[in-house]
């Protein structure tokens, strides 16, 4: 059997304190997105939203909550979205 691996935290910014309203750039599922902080959870945990835009057409798909995203450094454990670094 295939002895597991521990837990490697993804790269990400020197963790900064973020508020209401700071925008950032946060992974989702491998992809980047900026992101507005809408609600702060507790240090450093936020509720995320993004804007996701239809490209080249003036279309915008409804805006979409991460529900509980925090620094990638800080990641003890698999999450698919984390914070990149502030914008």
């Amino acid at each position: 059997m295939a002895k597991k691996q521990k837990f490697k935290a993804p790269k990400s910014d020197r963790p900064v304190i973020l508020k209401k309203g700071n925008q950032c750039i946060a992974s989702f599922l491998g992809t980047s997105y900026k992101c507005t902080v809408v609600e702060v959870l507790d240090k450093y945990s936020y509720r995320l939203q993004y804007q996701d835009d239809n490209i080249g057409t003036k279309e915008l798909l409804c805006p979409t909550i991460l529900p509980y995203v925090t620094w990638g450094q800080l990641l003890t454990e698999y999450c698919p979205w984390y914070i990149v670094s502030k914008k």
